[in-house]
């Protein structure tokens, strides 16, 4: 395969770059932690969706998820790439580590103020027909989005660091209190779509409280650094602009359609969208699960030519396995989902299945791509992802904006499937052209990769105690 690109020349010497010493644990115990942390919030929402479901009803659902969607497109459109810029320097320059978080740190508290003005601004906008209560949680909104958005520096730096058990930990919290705070609510007789956006923005603020001893332990660690390197602006920004459009196409393709909604069909379509949504991401879980820790160990080997060749099978090993995952995960879901989901979310909520089988289809066709991605990001070309997800994005909001006025939610669930398949080949169809790769190795599956993943799934339930 030929040399990887990078967006910042030559890698330096040796004494700069990350080196395995400085990795705390195995990437088999960052898969498992990543899976863990990827999974916790899913599970967490399946429990939580029938109380707001029930307690809310279908026009309360739909607001809820149109207003919050709003935090993550916003966070996510507002960061600039810094999240993954964060991870990529951090994970290749040991001695860098405190000063790329303090330009993290300054740029997402700057980008952060900007947004919430933003949705202060847009909120006549956005809540235009649903009432001068709905503009209220918008203006709550904005309030909470800086908070929020630092949430993701934290996050980023222990993914870097291969500190993945961290962000179990914060999923958990973050888990336990929402779900927790919103079933006292519902007991009391205060669960209102007030009070469920309000613990819907306060409990991951809550939750990211589990990173405070990372970050002081870095502090700690780095003044035992003999050197410390400075991290320059433009060459991290010049990563993260790359990464930026890549991450509002990301948006696009899995968050724009709850925000776009709210404009183009009825709050009970929105809320049976919502009830899909929670549902559907479940298998897109163990995609972004082996996404985010290919995504550092790429960034931390492949400037290394004694590695990259391992990273190479390590990238086309993890897509093709997260595709057999997602398959086991999706068929039970769509093949069970007429039994439980009406009895469950309640009788009126069994509309949404449809949109659900979609959404399944969308997250199976989309995972080898979104490994794919990391791959181009973690070999110093965050830019080829960013356009294969620009035209994914494409082709997502020409089938939302024709067929959401038409078919609600299942045109929200068809620009979905559509946009996933399209961004997702296109990472590979890059990968294929500047590092060598082929499109069977994303896709191809074997018997060794069964067996590889038999033997992973025991030692998963080895470290959960289920079996010996």
């Amino acid at each position: 395969m030929s040399e990887p690109e990078s967006v910042e020349g030559p890698v330096q010497g040796p004494s700069t770059k990350t080196e395995s010493a400085n990795r705390p644990t195995s990437m088999g115990s960052g898969l498992f932690y990543s899976l863990l942390s990827n999974l916790l919030a899913p599970v967490a929402g399946l429990a939580i969706a029938p109380i707001l479901s029930n307690g809310l009803g279908e026009a309360g659902r739909g607001a809820l998820g149109g207003v919050t969607s709003i935090v993550l497109v916003a966070s996510s459109a507002g960061a600039f790439g810094m999240p993954e810029a964060l991870t990529f320097f951090a994970a290749r320059y040991v001695r860098r580590h405190r000063s790329v978080l303090r330009l993290a740190l300054w740029t997402l508290l700057s980008l952060g103020a900007l947004c919430a003005l933003a949705v202060w601004a847009l909120s006549p906008f956005l809540s235009s027909g649903h009432g001068e209560e709905y503009r209220e949680l918008l203006l709550l909104t904005s309030v909470a989005l800086v908070p929020n958005m630092l949430i993701l520096i934290p996050r980023a730096f222990v993914a870097a660091t291969n500190q993945w058990k961290f962000q179990a930990l914060e999923q958990g919290l973050f888990s336990v209190l929402r779900l927790v705070a919103l079933v006292a609510l519902l007991g009391t007789g205060h669960l209102t779509v007030l009070t469920a956006v309000i613990v819907t923005l306060a409990s991951p603020v809550l939750g990211a409280l589990v990173y405070l001893p990372v970050l002081w332990g870095q502090r700690a660690r780095g003044d035992l650094l003999s050197r410390e390197e400075p991290q320059r602006v433009g060459e991290m920004w010049a990563y993260g602009s790359k990464v930026w459009l890549g991450s509002l196409s990301g948006i696009v393709l899995s968050r724009i359609d709850q925000t776009v909604m709210i404009r183009l069909t009825t709050l009970e379509q929105q809320g049976l969208y919502a009830v899909a949504v929670t549902i559907g991401e479940i298998p897109s879980v163990l995609s972004n699960a082996f996404r985010n820790v290919v995504f550092a160990a790429d960034a931390a080997d492949t400037g290394d030519d004694a590695t990259s060749e391992h990273a190479d099978r390590r990238l086309t090993a993890m897509a093709r396995i997260t595709v057999m995952l997602t398959v086991l995960t999706s068929v039970p879901i769509a093949a069970t989902s007429f039994l439980w989901v009406g009895p469950i979310f309640g009788a009126e909520f069994s509309s949404s299945i449809p949109m659900l089988l979609v959404l399944l289809a969308a997250a199976v066709v989309g995972a080898p791509g979104s490994v794919a991605g990391a791959g181009l990001s973690g070999r110093g070309r965050p830019d080829l992802r960013s356009r294969s997800m620009a035209i994914g994005a494409v082709f997502n909001l020409a089938v939302l904006f024709g067929l959401t006025s038409v078919l609600g939610g299942m045109g929200a669930a068809l620009s979905t499937l559509v946009g996933n398949a399209v961004a997702g080949n296109l990472n590979i169809y890059y990968l294929r052209r500047h590092f060598g790769f082929s499109f069977g190795a994303f896709y191809a599956v074997s018997r060794g990769d069964a067996m590889m993943l038999a033997k992973a799934a025991g030692k998963i339930l080895r470290r959960m105690g289920v079996t010996r």
